[in-house]
């Protein structure tokens, strides 16, 4: 009887110590907004108000959003004019880097962001079932920011 229990205690501690030691990115939280975004310490004021600017440009329906501290998963409803306007401001913030892929998508968005804290990235992905989108006229800006200001 004893050994049993010597072998539920460890057991037990075992996995308090893998639950206490897990890396803060394990933890998802639910956005309540698309501005709820996290950045990193060092990336200065001025562009974290752009980043928070971009992801709520205007006609950019905010559908939900996950971040797990070191990147952020955004999903939003909007037609080709919000989605191209979100792209170029998206492109101008500091010392971010911009990509963008197309998908058929099961979630109802029209577009969704995944933003990498650091470096600084978007990975848009345009839902190719969307009905609100016109791939034809889908302006894509330059991938790269400018250098941050320090």
């Amino acid at each position: 009887m004893a050994h049993i229990r010597r072998g539920l205690i460890a057991t037990v501690t075992l996995a308090l110590l893998l639950v206490e030691s897990a890396p803060a990115s394990a933890i998802v939280v639910q956005l309540q907004s698309a501005s709820q975004v996290p950045y990193t310490n060092d990336y200065p004021k001025y562009a974290r108000e752009q980043v928070r600017a971009a992801f709520q440009t205007e006609n950019c329906g905010f559908i939900d959003g996950t971040t797990n501290v070191s990147s952020a998963t955004v999903r939003f409803a909007g037609n080709t004019t919000a989605l191209n306007n979100q792209l170029l401001k998206l492109s101008t913030c500091p010392s971010a880097t911009l990509s963008v892929s197309f998908e058929e998508m099961e979630h109802n968005c029209d577009w969704r962001i995944v933003y990498f804290v650091k470096p600084a990235k978007f990975l848009v992905t345009v839902n190719l079932g969307s009905k609100q989108i016109e791939l034809e006229h889908l302006k894509i800006p330059p991938s790269t920011g400018p250098p941050l200001e320090r």
